[in-house]
């Protein structure tokens, strides 16, 4: 059995779309699953979003969930709920960026390799006055396709990259130290060198 579940996407608060997805259940959780609906005078699409929303506000992060996040993050979600709210932004890169800064653990291996790449080359970092570092979100989005086609197939064309990072710096004429470009550029033509 299949059943589509609208899904609200109420956070960000940016957005009040809803979002269709379609779930597998085998007949004894579908039948289980009707039974409870009707139980609470639902639809079992409802029932799953009502349920899927107290579980998702619901207790503090227990042990098993806190094991998950970064013990050296500034961010400390007590709750569940908080957790979603601090990791969503309509953004995909933000989202990426905030996941990996509390929840490193959670990445799926594409995600990784992004991530050790971008710890590794100081170009994305932005360095401040407090000894603190933050990542240029701008030149990440910008070279966001180019690196998830790195991290889903190893592959990448070197001299287009260049090229494109290339025309973002004199485009967005924002000041990259030449020294740390080079050191990317190096990089990530050792990365794919390794790849091939």
């Amino acid at each position: 059995m299949k059943i589509t579940i609208p899904i609200d996407k109420k956070k960000g608060h940016r957005t009040a779309k809803t979002e269709v997805i379609h779930i597998r259940f085998n007949q004894r959780m579908r039948s289980a699953l009707e039974i409870a609906a009707r139980m609470q005078n639902q639809s079992v699409s409802g029932f799953i979003d009502s349920t899927l929303d107290t579980y998702i506000k619901g207790p503090a992060l227990d042990s098993s969930v806190g094991k998950f996040l970064n013990a050296n993050c500034e961010v400390k979600p007590e709750t569940f709920s908080e957790f979603l709210e601090y990791l969503w932004d309509a953004d995909e890169v933000v989202r990426f960026l905030k996941l990996a800064e509390i929840a490193p653990s959670l990445l799926t291996d594409e995600e990784d390799r992004i991530w050790s790449f971008l710890r590794q080359n100081d170009c994305f970092k932005l360095h401040k006055g407090d000894g603190s570092v933050d990542y240029n979100v701008k030149l990440i989005r910008f070279l966001w396709n180019d690196l998830m086609e790195y991290a889903n197939t190893g592959k990448f064309t070197y001299d287009a990259l260049r090229s494109r990072l290339d025309s973002f710096i004199a485009a967005t004429n924002i000041s990259l130290d030449q020294d740390k470009l080079d050191m990317f550029y190096s990089a990530w033509q050792a990365l794919w060198s390794d790849e091939a």
